[in-house]
């Protein structure tokens, strides 16, 4: 039976490249104690926020460009929290970091606008928890483009703070 894109297993996979030292991380310009990774997998930019503690992942939020509304480019999220770890707000804190580090950064490159936007199966009440906190209240029913499952859509448009050239 097909399911929706899981992001516990990349968070998996990222947690196996950390351990082997195989990626890039760098802080992020406003919380460092946050890092981010960038890279581009089938050809899509994706900002990978971590929190880690030494070594170990606590929390995983993923922003991959997405299709534009309108001229205004569109982030895909995903986010994913390990087992110990769950039940203690690392998703929805993190969630909250890196779309703070997207308008700082966007705003650099000079976009006034970029939306965000979440697709959560019907039976993950916990992602739709951090959905309904972090992006929008309220979820319009859709269903999945790639398994054609049930599911609910969060979106979000959010305005850059841009910084005034000198």
């Amino acid at each position: 039976m097909p399911q929706l894109v899981d992001p516990a297993d990349a968070l998996v996979q990222f947690q196996q490249a950390i351990a082997m030292d195989a990626i890039p991380l760098q802080p992020c310009e406003l919380d460092p104690s946050i890092v981010v990774c960038l890279d581009k997998p089938n050809g899509k930019v994706r900002f990978t926020h971590l929190d880690l503690d030494g070594r170990t992942v606590t929390a995983m939020v993923m922003l991959v460009a997405g299709e534009h509304r309108g001229g205004i480019p569109c982030f895909d999220i995903g986010y994913a929290v390990p087992k110990p770890f769950r039940g203690q707000g690392r998703a929805a804190r993190l969630v909250a970091q890196a779309i703070r580090e997207m308008k700082h950064g966007l705003g650099r490159a000079e976009f006034e606008t970029f939306y965000v936007e979440a697709v959560v199966g019907l039976d993950n009440a916990a992602s739709q928890k951090v959905a309904a906190a972090s992006l929008a209240s309220k979820a319009v029913p859709t269903r999945d483009e790639y398994t054609e499952l049930p599911a609910l859509q969060y979106s979000t448009k959010y305005e850059t703070r841009r910084l005034s050239s000198v």
